[in-house]
């Protein structure tokens, strides 16, 4: 790295050498076979340097060819975008966040084998006619980042997480049940995912009827994924600048619910983002994106925030090495309520409980806007659950919806698909729509 920046400074007064070792091993069960085992390392560097005032970037996995790096960086700074930002230098003393999940770094691939196995197993003799599905993915990465300012600074972050279901086929009637963990403070269990997916198997055995209207729903941390990525989307600085986001002109204003707080948070424990430097070395803060419905302070990462005459709110990441970093959250969190799960469902006197949608993302979701048919949900009448839906759509948009719609936030949290950690939450009126 350190030849690389010299070899960049020839050229130039401003550079970063970025360096990422990427390692990832996955093993997963299909129809209840082990279906892949794989392990992959992928270690390289990216250069971002600024030249003329104007930002180029180039990446290789080949550490001898540093002047060919260096040239292609130039290149690409000749048709970049302006930035007059400089790199950060050594932020001085830091506080220490715990990113590695030590079990992570310890889980090998006869020990992910076995995992998979006893879920299997279990789950064939609680729910015989189904066929089980998982996989356990593990994710070590080592980061450095080193610049013209000084900057000299290493992290590291490791997890693991893992899908586990089921599918079950009763003539022309095809049942996928999902779920999803990343373990923090605690772990995986195969037994008790397996008793989580049969019980959610027993629940569709009856299917229930349900009629288009406004209707309460209940959703879960899978149900939200659209919501929550409507919400990301319209906090990225880049899109509320370019005045396509819904926040636009809202900062300070109370324009949610007051019964929902939203966080950027890289101070999770165990999270492989957590750090108190973000990806480009600008200091990172635990940052509330809504406070009680007020609408916080937008992400920026350096370069975003150059354009566009504001400061790094410390949320420049990276998906890997051969792209330059970009604006985001460091983690999605919603802060918990004071509602039991059992305690919201007791409340529906006749509703939707959501465990996931199918097409997280449809619609237009820069705009918060959601439509999605209900891949696996229940109807409850009474306080109860009475049989599993088909054919359901919610739709509807993310703003409205979480302004004054929201009853009860639960109090313990779980993560989406799409890696937002967040409660149920139960909403009303929401658009259902059946399909005849």
């Amino acid at each position: 790295m350190e030849k690389i920046l010299k070899k960049a400074l020839e050229s130039t007064g401003k550079a970063e050498v970025f360096h990422g070792d990427y390692r990832t091993a996955e093993v997963s069960y299909e129809n209840g076979k082990l279906k892949t085992v794989s392990s992959v390392r992928m270690t390289g560097a990216g250069l971002r340097l600024i030249k003329d005032g104007r930002l180029g970037y180039a990446s290789t996995t080949d550490f001898s060819q540093t002047d060919r790096l260096v040239l292609a960086a130039l290149d690409t700074a000749a048709a970049g975008p302006k930035a007059k930002f400089d790199f950060p230098g050594d932020p001085g003393k830091l506080v220490s966040v715990d990113s590695v999940k030590e079990k992570a770094t310890r889980l090998g691939i006869s020990e992910m084998v076995e995992m998979g196995a006893r879920y299997v197993e279990k789950l064939k003799k609680l729910a015989p006619d189904c066929y089980p599905e998982t996989s356990i993915t593990v994710e070590h990465d080592k980061t450095c980042i080193l610049n013209s300012s000084g900057l000299d600074y290493e992290s590291e972050g490791a997890m693991y997480h893992v899908y586990f279901g089921a599918t079950v086929i009763k003539g022309s009637d095809v049942l996928m049940v999902p779920a999803f963990k990343i373990p923090l403070d605690d772990e995986y269990d195969p037994d008790l995912a397996a008793e989580e997916v049969a019980e959610k198997i027993k629940r569709a055995e009856t299917v229930a009827e349900v009629e288009t209207g406004p209707t309460t729903v209940l959703f879960s941390p899978m149900g939200l994924d659209s919501i929550l990525m409507a919400l990301d989307a319209g906090f990225n600085g880049k899109y509320v600048e370019l005045g396509i986001s819904p926040i636009k002109g809202l900062r300070g204003s109370k324009a949610l619910s007051d019964k929902l707080t939203v966080w950027n948070d890289p101070t999770v424990r165990y999270w492989f983002r957590s750090g108190a430097l973000d990806q480009e070395g600008i200091p990172t803060e635990k940052r509330a994106l809504v406070r009680e419905g007020v609408i916080g302070e937008p992400y920026y990462d350096l370069l975003t925030a150059d354009m566009y005459g504001r400061r790094s709110t410390g949320s420049g990441y990276r998906n890997g090495f051969e792209a330059p970093p970009s604006p985001s959250v460091s983690l999605m969190a919603v802060e918990p309520g004071d509602k039991e799960v059992s305690e919201m469902l007791a409340s529906i006197e006749d509703g939707l409980y959501v465990d996931y949608c199918l097409g997280a993302g449809q619609g237009n979701v820069l705009a918060g806007e959601f439509s999605n048919n209900i891949g696996l949900g229940y109807k409850v009448k009474d306080g109860k659950i009475v049989g599993r839906v088909k054919n359901l759509m919610v739709a509807g948009n993310a703003y409205d919806t979480l302004k004054d719609n929201i009853v009860a936030v639960g109090d313990k949290r779980g993560f989406s698909m799409t890696m937002c950690l967040t409660p149920h939450i139960l909403v009303d009126k929401v658009s259902v729509t059946a399909k005849k």
